[in-house]
């Protein structure tokens, strides 16, 4: 059987576009692999409704599942703990150099020496 040269260029394009895109899968699942673990996470926080909006929850059901799944949804966030923890830091520079509050003022003082 007789292939012509355009064909075997053809069947050559076809094969190396076949690997390109094999390969790009590849790099996706291994991409996806490496972020998993940020699906997965879940922070050591806990979160709960203020007494005020339990009593709400607690007269509408549809109140209680959204404040359940928002709940949910913090616990998973990375942002929240980091949040907390910068809050944290703030904190203890407040106490340790006995200042009554942390204004924006007087952050941007601190950060300026």
């Amino acid at each position: 059987m007789h292939v012509g040269l355009r064909n075997k260029k053809m069947i050559i394009f076809i094969l190396l576009t076949t690997i390109c895109i094999k390969k790009q899968i590849d790099e996706g699942e291994a991409m996806n692999k490496k972020f998993k673990s940020l699906s997965d996470y879940k922070s050591p926080l806990t979160f709960a409704s203020l007494t005020s909006e339990e009593a709400q929850a607690q007269a509408n059901e549809d109140v209680k599942i959204r404040r359940d799944r928002w709940h949910e949804s913090l616990q998973k966030d990375i942002y929240i703990e980091e949040a907390a923890s910068v809050l944290r830091d703030l904190f203890k520079i407040r106490k340790k150099f006995r200042l009554p509050c942390l204004g924006s003022l007087f952050l941007l003082k601190i950060f300026q020496k």
